[in-house]
Formats: C-alpha cells, sequence, structure tokens
C-alpha cells in the first residue's frame, strides 16, 4: 500500500458535526458533504472528534462506502475520478454546467436532484461548477 499521509484527500462524510480540520465544500445534503482534507491524519482526527462526541461517522467516495478500519479503501482519494451515474445535486443557475460536464443526464427527480451520468471527471471539477454526485444515497437506504 502507498497511501502518503502527505496528500490531501476528497472524501464523503457524515459526521453528526462540523468538521475542523477538513473543509466542507458545500452546504450538507441530508447531513453529507464533500469535504477537503489536507491529508489523512486531518480526516482521521475530524472522525474521531465525531466518534468522542458519541457519533459513528459514514465515509463514502465515489467507489461507495469506504470502512475506515481498512485503511487500504482510501487509496485513490486524494484527486477521485467519477465514473458512472449518480443521483446529482445541482447548485441554482448551474444546469448548464451540468449539461458540459455529464456525458449524460438519465432522469430528473427533483428540480435541483437529478440522475447523471459521468466519465473520468475529477470530482474536485464537479464540485467547483456546483455540481455535487450523491455517492452516499445508496448508503441511506441501509442505514
Amino acid at each position: 500500500m502507498n497511501l502518503s499521509h502527505e496528500n490531501p484527500l476528497y472524501i464523503a462524510l457524515k459526521l453528526f458535526v462540523e468538521p475542523v480540520e477538513c473543509k466542507r465544500l458545500h452546504e450538507p445534503i441530508n447531513g453529507w458533504g464533500w469535504v477537503y482534507c489536507e491529508n489523512i491524519d486531518a480526516l482521521l482526527r475530524d472522525i474521531i472528534r465525531a466518534v468522542r462526541q458519541g457519533f459513528e461517522p459514514l465515509i463514502a467516495s465515489v467507489q461507495g462506502p469506504i470502512n475506515i478500519l481498512r485503511i487500504e479503501e482510501l487509496e485513490g482519494l486524494s484527486n477521485p475520478v467519477v465514473k458512472g451515474c449518480f443521483k446529482t445535486h445541482i447548485m441554482p443557475g448551474k444546469h448548464l454546467e451540468l449539461f458540459k460536464l455529464a456525458s449524460s443526464v438519465k432522469v430528473k427527480t427533483h428540480p435541483f436532484i437529478i440522475v447523471a451520468c459521468f466519465e473520468d471527471i475529477k470530482i474536485a471539477e464537479l464540485i467547483l461548477h456546483g455540481i455535487i454526485p450523491l455517492v452516499w444515497d445508496r448508503l441511506e437506504s441501509n442505514t
């Protein structure tokens, strides 16, 4: 395993508390949000803070849920690439950006939540353009 403690991470978290060391990249959606952490140590410290306050944080990436006890699952989170179809939250006024960046838009399920398919686009670029893949959505039905 070659997970570096120096690489920044993009990860979806449901901490139940505001992160201290990681930066939330958008307002929470059903308690979830994408965060940017300077390194894995910052992520782990925020997770530990949540656990100490009695919460059990949930963690996901574009590949699906992550078991924090299996640190090898954190590989590839320094600049994750989105491939596949996800329910997607679109910030107001960013619908045109979605049509530029998505390979297809399948179903509109709500005025600001649609299903969009992406091919090899970095999560940071999507978030910068106001497009939030809801990678945790499949987790909600199982928790």
